[in-house]
């Protein structure tokens, strides 16, 4: 266990997340757009139409609203946004629109980026509160530290705001159930009514004819209680808390139901027959908040719902994927695919001493918090499981499934504390922490802004993993790459895209046209082109042109900028 002086570990982590909150306002400007960002917002804005009297007063005229999302930046109407929560887009909206009320000239955009990083940074407290069920000390800060500085996650969390929120909720969802799960012996208790006369009398008067010997007094008891138990459960802070976040984690992303499978299963193993009013409480709880915060399951919530479940099951996703060197549809991956890139995108620190925490679970003989970690365990196994056996359609890396990496943490967490006992040197032990911190910020300040294409040494970092595997999957480089186009077009000038045009037109100056790469017939109409490196674009198209600009890092190329005439 890290012991370094008399301060409270928990003021320095509450100093840790502040100070976050504070650079973060100074470097949000600075990313690009992710390729869904529009349309989300788009998504955000029009459900949030949903909440006005007339609306909320017509399900089917909400349902007929967000059938379809016009997404005004790409000029395209989406579909299949509807069967996605909308909780985090909804929230970010009606944010930016107070703001903007107070400071017009801000951008929308950048309201948008820092929330997405504000529900990163409630994934590393509630990681740090997680954390703290199993290790003490400082353990607990060090692991949230080394959790919030991995390149991979710091670089997401302004740009991705679809999976970062669902991690970060997710996070929060388990640490907020178990801890309902801990007092839930309170809450029993105080339902249980025991002295309650005219509840004994009910019980007393019951004739129970038994030959067999059995004693029914108990589960009639139980019986009689139970409303009683669950109208003190629907009001209890703890589950009341614990079932709202559980409902919003399933609004951004349906599968955020396994946080409550995962805690359910605690519920169960924990408190057997005496958890089923709360259980119940809480489950009702987080279905209403999860259909009070999704407006297109109004009309339906059930039927929508298992709509939601089949479109993310059979996903289709028509790109290839680029690993080990080869271009690969999402169906034929080899098997170690996801394995493998987590191992190569976390710090080599973090992936040993989860390694080793894991080991220690394994062999550890105390009963104590062992199914609790169990199941955290199978937060982050079932899924690779069913990555490899079921095949879904996985790419842009594993950015869908960073919710289940935060288990790597908790198990890094055993490991530092095994580690941090086993040395009585307090010189050695902060080398050791300084090893496990380093290569993040390391990483962060030498990739900014593009830290979500990290990769560790096991690859020789991204100048090893160029071309190798994927690098700016989300074009994000594109706004760096418009800058310079900004700055040296001629008006009305013609840019060509290769790659995800939507992105490119954000940033665009107005009297700029911008065509996409399908839509060109030939070169020569070009007057610039706008290449990513990914699916080699950049190499493989708008070849007869000069090569002006390139946004890399080394000898890293993301984008290029190609004079055409």
């Amino acid at each position: 266990m890290f012991k370094f002086s008399q301060i409270e570990p928990k003021l320095v982590m509450i100093s840790i997340i502040i100070l976050s909150m504070v650079g973060g306002l100074f470097i949000m400007e600075d990313y690009g757009i992710g390729i869904d960002t529009p349309g989300v917002i788009a998504y955000g804005n029009t459900s949030l139409k949903a909440y006005s009297p007339n609306m909320v007063a017509d399900p089917l005229l909400v349902k007929d609203m967000l059938t379809t999302i016009y997404e005004p930046i790409g000029g395209a109407w989406v579909e299949n946004l509807k069967f996605y929560g909308p909780a985090f887009q909804i929230v970010s909206q009606l944010i930016t629109e107070i703001i903007l009320r107070f400071v017009p000239t801000i951008d929308p955009l950048n309201v948008h980026k820092y929330l997405i990083f504000l529900t990163f940074l409630a994934g590393v407290w509630f990681l740090y509160i997680l954390c703290q069920r199993y290790v003490k000390g400082w353990t607990p800060v060090i692991i949230a530290l080394a959790f919030l500085l991995q390149p991979l996650y710091f670089g997401h969390s302004f740009i991705n705001s679809k999976d970062i929120p669902f991690m970060g909720l997710f996070i929060v969802a388990v640490a907020l159930g178990f801890n309902m799960v801990d007092r839930y012996k309170d809450t029993i208790t105080a339902s249980r009514g025991d002295n309650d006369e005219r509840e004994n009398a009910e019980i007393k008067n019951i004739v129970i004819n038994d030959t067999q010997g059995i004693d029914l007094r108990k589960p009639l008891q139980e019986i009689i209680l139970l409303p009683k138990k669950l109208l003190s459960s629907l009001v209890n802070k703890h589950i009341l808390c614990a079932g709202v976040v559980l409902g919003l984690t399933i609004s951004v992303r349906n599968l955020g139901i396994a946080a409550g499978g995962i805690v359910g299963l605690l519920i169960l193993v924990r408190h057997k027959e005496k958890a089923i009013a709360p259980g119940f409480a809480y489950l009702a709880i987080a279905a209403l908040s999860a259909v009070a915060s999704w407006p297109y399951m109004w009309h339906d919530p059930l039927g929508v719902f298992i709509r939601s479940i089949k479109l993310m099951s059979d996903h289709t996703w028509y790109g290839s994927v680029l690993f080990n060197g080869g271009f690969y549809l999402p169906k034929d991956l080899p098997i170690s695919y996801l394995l493998q890139l987590i191992s190569l995108q976390f710090t080599i620190p973090i992936i040993i001493l989860s390694i080793v925490g894991f080991g220690i679970f394994l062999i550890h003989k105390k009963k104590n918090k062992k199914f609790e970690l169990l199941l955290i365990s199978l937060w982050f196994i079932l899924p690779v499981i069913y990555v490899m056996i079921g095949k879904p359609t996985v790419y842009d890396n594993f950015r869908q499934f960073l919710f289940i990496t935060p288990p790597l943490f908790v198990f890094a967490g055993l490991g530092a504390n095994w580690v941090g006992e086993k040395i009585n040197n307090s010189w050695l032990i902060l080398i050791l922490v300084a090893v496990l911190i380093l290569p993040g910020i390391v990483g962060i300040i030498d990739l900014h802004p593009f830290q979500y294409i990290y990769y560790n040494a096991f690859t020789g970092g991204i100048d090893g993993a160029f071309r190798i595997y994927e690098n700016d999957y989300w074009f994000t480089s594109y706004k760096q790459s418009m800058e310079y186009v900004n700055g040296n077009a001629e008006s009305a000038s013609i840019i060509c895209v290769w790659g995800w045009t939507n992105v490119a037109k954000n940033y665009a100056r107005k009297d700029l046209e911008i065509i996409s790469s399908g839509s060109v017939q030939t070169e020569e109409i070009c007057d610039y082109a706008l290449l990513s490196s990914r699916f080699n674009l950049d190499i493989n198209n708008a070849r007869s042109g000069e090569v002006v600009y390139s946004v890399s890092i080394r000898d890293v190329i993301l984008a290029t900028v190609r004079k055409m005439k």
